[in-house]
């Protein structure tokens, strides 16, 4: 009787394998808790939902939600259909390979566009690119220009390698000599086409990482972009990159019906947290001359001196206040500035940790100005507004404000079209006089999104009084990239130290991503008008190595 329950069993077994595809009901449920677990996570993903967010709104423990998004707890699918409501997702998503669309701008049609094209896994990347593209549609990039002014590795290479018939098929978009700036696009086919000469076995996979609206008919993108091996999807190598999408019709537009039809496309490499590489000064080579390769005598106190004194200059950090922090007199600080005083290593290294600069760029010919865009008069502009280190983080950008200068994010709205945990939490808290001072750049009912600026004079305020909470603010550039004929896309690293010791606070350091609207255009500034800047439109960034 044993025997014969036991090959019941069996059988009974082997007909549920047999219905499951030659898998056990076992194998079955492991399968299906890891597609539901990774479904879970995709969506909290596009909802910006945090684990113990979710966990919280479901009233259970932050570790259960951690081992059912892992796929090693028993299912509860009244959890996770809950869940997915909860994020306002249709339950039946868990068991579909529909992609997951995102709530990053607030106008349902521009998310399900970013959705089709950010969730392509084609082996050009660009394929769910296609069906949005209108006829004159164009990509952009630096790589594109045979002299790219872009700090890139790669800029260039692209028209060495191309094909002559595919050079041809470049487009100028704008001209150094009449725009003051160079920028070529390619169109879709040949963009494609590229792709999938470069993928050597690979595809590309590109997700949203953050994005947002930019003035009428434009989104930027922040794109996590890894690339795979067909075979086995093993990991070949990864990079983010900003993309900045013209559309043929306005948000307004798009509101009431109108299609989602990209026009051109701009992008540009964005720095990488994930990909560290140490910079630093190999001692061999310091007081090399150039072209002989020999050492020359060099005078290394006066030389340490004037780095100091260039980092102070850039700081916007007297030397009071910089003999101050170190502990030292102003004498002694004013002497070794001079090269005049036996050199103590220590403080001078010091020093330059407190100005927030790496150490061995007191022995380094590198400019403490970088050259970001290529347009001289922009670049030392950056270094100024992101060089400083105040408790406000924007006295350098005072002397280029214009007088009717705004500083705009979606911070500053009542209801922000963009899912960030602190939006609107600037109108509660600011006081009714601040308040009145915000000014309505875009209106919903007029331009199909909402966004408010502020004054100068407001801003420093509110960063000096509400947020340095006794630290210094400093920001450093990461990238910077030319936009249009009169804007600046620039992506920067902040952090806080405090201002007594010097020493960094535990707060993360924090991506953010600024759009500078100029006064005047590249060109202009390039025959010698002045940079100053109308209006910064800015936004958090997304930490992909966090």
């Amino acid at each position: 009787m044993c025997d014969l329950s036991v090959r019941e069993a069996q059988l009974d077994r082997a007909k549920e394998t047999s219905r499951s595809g030659g898998k056990t009901a076992e194998e079955v449920e492991v399968r299906y808790s890891r597609q539901i677990g990774n479904r879970l996570s995709l969506a909290m993903r596009a909802r910006r939902w945090s684990q113990t967010r979710l966990a919280d709104k479901l009233g259970v423990t932050n570790n259960t939600l951690g081992r059912i998004i892992a796929g090693q707890e028993r299912l509860n699918m009244n959890l996770c259909c809950r869940a997915m409501e909860l994020m306002e997702y249709d339950p039946s998503l868990l068991l579909t390979e529909k992609p997951i669309a995102g709530s990053w701008t607030g106008l349902a049609a521009i998310d399900a566009m970013l959705t089709d094209v950010y969730s392509d896994t084609s082996q050009s990347g660009v394929d769910g690119l296609g069906q949005y593209v209108t006829a004159d549609y164009l990509c952009c990039s630096h790589h594109y220009i045979v002299d790219a002014k872009c700090d890139l590795e790669e800029g260039g290479a692209w028209d060495r390698d191309a094909e002559q018939g595919d050079r041809k098929q470049r487009q100028r978009v704008y001209d150094k000599a009449h725009q003051g700036r160079s920028l070529l696009g390619i169109p879709f086919e040949l963009e494609r086409k590229q792709n999938l000469l470069g993928s050597m076995g690979t595809r590309f996979e590109r997700s949203v990482a953050s994005a947002v609206l930019v003035d009428e008919d434009c989104v930027f993108v922040q794109v996590d972009i890894q690339r795979r091996t067909i075979n086995d999807d093993a990991l070949q190598s990864q990079f983010v990159c900003g993309e900045m999408l013209y559309l043929k019709n306005s948000f307004m537009s798009i509101s009431k019906g109108a299609s989602v039809r990209v026009r051109r496309k701009v992008w540009f490499k964005l720095n990488d947290a994930r990909d560290k590489t140490a910079h630093s000064v190999e001692s061999s080579d310091v007081g090399k001359d150039p072209q002989s390769g020999y050492r020359e005598t060099r005078d290394y106190s006066k030389m340490i001196g004037s780095r100091l004194a260039q980092a102070m200059e850039k700081r916007r950090w007297s030397q009071t206040n910089l003999a101050g922090a170190l502990g030292v007199t102003n004498n002694t600080l004013g002497r070794i500035i001079a090269g005049q005083d036996r050199l103590n290593m220590n403080l001078c290294c010091r020093a330059m940790e407190l100005l927030n600069y790496d150490p061995s760029l007191l022995l380094s010919d590198k400019p403490l100005v970088a050259h970001w865009t290529g347009v001289p008069a922009v670049d030392a502009m950056l270094a100024d507004v992101y060089g400083e280190i105040t408790e406000s983080g924007v006295e350098g950008l005072g002397k280029y404000a214009t007088k009717d200068y705004l500083c705009c994010t979606h911070h500053y709205t009542e209801f922000s079209n963009v899912e960030l945990d602190d939006g609107g939490a600037w109108d509660a808290r600011a006081p009714e006089t601040d308040r009145s001072l915000r000014q309505r750049v875009y209106d919903k009912a007029r331009h199909g999104r909402d966004l408010i600026g502020i004054p100068y004079a407001l801003e420093y305020k509110d960063n000096a009084e509400l947020w340095s909470k006794g630290a210094y603010f400093i920001r450093d550039v990461l990238s910077a990239t030319l936009i249009g004929e009169d804007c600046v896309f620039v992506e920067s690293i902040a952090q806080w130290k405090e201002v007594d010791s010097g020493t960094v606070q535990h707060r993360p350091d924090q991506l953010f991503f600024d759009l500078l609207y100029l006064k005047n255009t590249f060109m202009s500034i390039s025959q010698g008008a002045s940079v100053r800047i109308r209006r910064k439109v800015w936004w958090y960034g997304v930490d992909l190595s966090a």
